[in-house]
């Protein structure tokens, strides 16, 4: 509406039903103090994801300060921002804020103080492949700091080619002994896993690791073909329905079959070193093929290191 006078801007905006509702984005062009004070009471715990990429106060972008009080100038820059934008962060909601070398050990500090109790976990990006020129040790990375609330479950990655391992646990802390509730059986049906069995008493076992039943089901229990020794499955008999869609079944060497447990997903790693986050070629070279121009960003992100971000919160 900045375009038009104020009678024709009340009239329009009056049309309108329900605005908020429909207006899918809001893009305020602020310093970002003043912006956050203004949103903070309408947007109180409910933003999703918060994410900041604030002056790194390296050499190249150092903030201006008094004399030589350059790091606790950051500090108090830092703090108050954090401190108005904390407020907005939903109850299910992740803060994200990317620092490198210089003040990562600080900026950990104050997220400390602003976000008492919850988890922060450090990430390291190699946006940097070839690394900074000069004496010294040649950093490749930056850092991401990920904060949210204790037991939030985080979004995964997408893998490229599907994982699949054995459901059933081997090595150390694998024996039914370990896990009761881990050791039950697996009904197939012509091939297809039909569902589950439940969780015999102690001191009972099944005459064996594949029984098959008078109606033609096959019953698939967690015991070593090799040794006949008792193991478990690695979920519980009270969550393994959650993943049943997961569950692929396979011909063993005896022909038997073989329960397996299909990833298309997985946990996000501490280290992101994947080519994607290499911010000169998705960062730099993209925007210029994008403006026509080079430095229209002052040392852009690689755009897949802001997308994982996003997909993680």
């Amino acid at each position: 509406t900045r375009h038009f006078d104020q009678t024709f801007s009340a009239r329009l905006l009056e049309a309108l039903a329900d605005i908020d509702q429909r207006t899918d984005g809001v893009l305020v062009h602020s310093e970002n103090f003043q912006a956050l004070s203004l949103m903070k009471r309408r947007l109180q715990e409910k933003v999703q994801c918060i994410y900041i990429d604030p002056p790194y106060n390296a050499k190249t972008s150092e903030i201006l300060y008094r004399n030589s009080y350059k790091h606790s100038s950051w500090l108090s820059y830092m703090s108050g921002r954090i401190s108005e934008s904390a407020p907005m962060r939903a109850e299910n909601g992740v803060f994200v804020c990317a620092i490198d070398e210089n003040e990562q050990e600080r900026l950990g500090l104050i997220i400390d103080q602003e976000f008492p109790g919850d988890e922060k976990a450090c990430v390291s990006v190699v946006h940097n492949p070839r690394g900074i020129q000069g004496a010294g040790f040649s950093y490749t990375n930056e850092f991401a700091y990920f904060v949210h609330r204790r037991g939030l479950e985080l979004g995964l990655r997408t893998l490229e080619d599907a994982k699949s391992k054995p459901l059933m646990k081997t090595g150390s802390e694998s024996e039914r002994a370990s896990g009761r509730n881990c050791f039950y059986p697996i009904l197939l049906r012509n091939g297809e896993v039909l569902g589950f069995g439940d969780v015999p008493e102690d001191g009972w076992s099944p005459a064996g690791a594949v029984l098959t039943r008078t109606d033609g089901v096959v019953e698939v229990w967690p015991i070593s073909v090799t040794d006949g020794q008792e193991r478990k499955w690695r979920y519980a008999r009270q969550t393994i329905e959650n993943i049943q869609s997961q569950l692929e079944i396979k011909q063993g060497r005896d022909g038997a079959p073989v329960v397996y447990l299909a990833k298309d997903y997985e946990s996000y790693r501490t280290v992101w070193s994947d080519p994607e986050f290499n911010a000169a070629e998705y960062g730099s070279t993209l925007l210029k093929n994008i403006v026509g121009r080079d430095a229209a960003f002052s040392f852009p992100k690689s755009l897949w290191t802001v997308v994982h971000s996003l997909k993680v919160s």
